[in-house]
């Protein structure tokens, strides 16, 4: 498993399938702990002169290589003030865990200035608040420097000591703060992580401003592997354009996780498609970002469907109650319209269903559902007449949470559950462009939203045999 900066150091993210020399900035740092005189045993015994005070001589030191993976093949920043003077430094930690001949494990590490050290696993001092974290000892050509910390998450906090290589000379410890480096993202060297794309089409919808934008993604059939490692499949967009997808972990803007990351290179802006499949269909993000900068410039939920293994179809038609043209909800195999023009009608492109046929359905406040099953050829100038809901109509219960605090600026988190009388229901939940089905078993469903013009949010429910849901609700735009 490999690491390469690629997210928020854009000139790095090299033209085609990302990636020949993307861990150019850091070549100087892969060094071999054997050829450095610097060695576990040193450390340990720098180590033991800096924090036996206060405590018993045998400092303990972990033999346990797992104590150590939580830093394994990551970078840290960590910052200490010297008087008014505030440093950082960046320190590279390796991926192999050496032993040392009686046990003791250490990581190998490199700061920003390339000089190595070795970190290691041991208890602290009272003074240090005592317990159990990291000590990282780099030797350069001036100082050898100390941090001690312990972790939270990707936050760290200890304190940094050094001493002149010189004169002997040792330094007060001034308080250390650190935070991992989001920016060393693990990217899948295994070809079998792209398998599933290879040889695919699939067409990927987003939505700006109430206008829909599809892109098609044409994936070739072979895996390559550049010199680093990587593993990458090349696609052609819509326009022919030429880009690369690896497997890799998500910045937490685009939903953190793992999944596909594909982009299309372009002279000042990459066009990126991060997303998770499950069998045919996708879900995530579309964004475009700045080369110079790195910034993603806009964030939009992105949902995908495979078209390569699935007939698509043309259905069309109207919605009318004996006559008069309706403002209804069309649903036709997981795709979604509204008959809301003058006239009612309907018009668009449906997968088949693995029985080569459309399940059609229409809902519209006031009426009863309606639902048709049959094949693609009565499809086509098929009317849809809706009969008025029964005094004994349905209603679905249908919770809602409204969340701007954790959404992308301009738009909303919303999560909830779809039931009846305490059953969940199997249903489609709406709002605002974007859409998901509540089908997992639990009823439950989550959506990140735009907010309208108006600053609301607008939310239906659709579920065979039941009314239509549907709430506005005014939110504070979250900017």
């Amino acid at each position: 498993m490999k690491k390469a900066f690629i997210y928020f150091v854009p000139s790095l993210v090299i033209f085609c399938f990302i990636c020949e020399g993307i861990l150019a900035d850091t070549e100087p740092l892969k060094k071999k702990a054997d050829d450095i005189p610097f060695t576990i045993e040193a450390s340990v015994n720098t180590i033991k002169e800096r924090i036996k005070k206060g405590i018993r001589s045998d400092v303990w030191f972990s033999k346990n290589a797992g104590d150590l993976e939580v830093l394994r093949d990551t970078v840290w920043e960590f910052t200490y003030k010297v008087g008014s003077a505030e440093y950082t430094d960046s320190i590279m930690f390796e991926t192999d865990v050496e032993t040392a001949p009686d046990g003791t494990v250490g990581l190998g590490c490199f700061n920003q200035g390339n000089s190595f050290g070795w970190v290691l696993y041991t208890e602290f001092p009272i003074s240090m608040g005592g317990g159990r974290g990291f000590a990282a000892t780099i030797e350069g050509p001036v100082l050898e420097e100390y941090y001690f910390f312990k972790i939270t998450g990707n936050a760290a906090s200890g304190y940094y000591q050094s001493e002149n290589t010189d004169t002997g000379m040792s330094y007060d410890f001034y308080m250390l703060t650190g935070k991992r480096d989001n920016s060393d993202v693990w990217i899948s060297d295994d070809p079998g992580d792209l398998e599933s794309l290879c040889g695919a089409i699939w067409e990927f919808t987003s939505d700006t401003d109430g206008v829909a934008y599809t892109h098609v993604l044409t994936f070739e059939t072979t895996v390559e592997t550049d010199d680093e490692g990587y593993a990458m499949l090349p696609y052609r967009d819509h326009k022919g354009r030429i880009g690369g997808t690896v497997y890799s972990e998500f910045p937490s803007a685009l939903g953190s996780g793992y999944g596909f990351y594909a982009i299309t290179p372009g002279p000042s802006q990459n066009q990126i498609y991060a997303f998770k499949i499950s069998d045919n269909s996708a879900g995530g993000f579309q964004t475009i970002q700045d080369i110079s900068t790195g910034e993603f410039l806009m964030i939009l939920p992105m949902t995908g469907i495979r078209k390569d293994e699935t007939e698509w179809v043309k259905i069309s038609g109207s919605v009318t109650y004996e006559g008069t043209p309706l403002c209804a909800m069309v649903l036709a195999n997981g795709q979604h319209m509204f008959s809301c023009g003058d006239d009612g009608s309907y018009e668009m492109e449906v997968p088949l269903d693995e029985n080569g046929e459309i399940t059609l359905f229409g809902f519209c406040d006031g009426f009863a559902p309606f639902e048709r099953i049959s094949g693609p050829w009565e499809m086509t100038d098929y009317d849809i007449l809706m009969s008025l809901a029964g005094s004994d109509s349905r209603d679905m219960s249908l919770t809602s949470r409204f969340d701007t605090t954790q959404a992308t600026p301009g738009w909303v988190k919303i999560s909830g559950s779809v039931t009846y009388k305490g059953t969940p229901l199997c249903a489609m939940v709406l709002a605002n462009g974007q859409y998901m089905f509540s089908c997992a078993g639990d009823g439950k469903y989550e959506l990140e939203v735009p907010l309208d013009e108006n600053g609301e949010i607008t939310l239906f429910g659709f579920c065979d045999g039941f009314q239509p849901f549907k709430q506005i609700r005014k939110l504070p735009i979250n900017k």
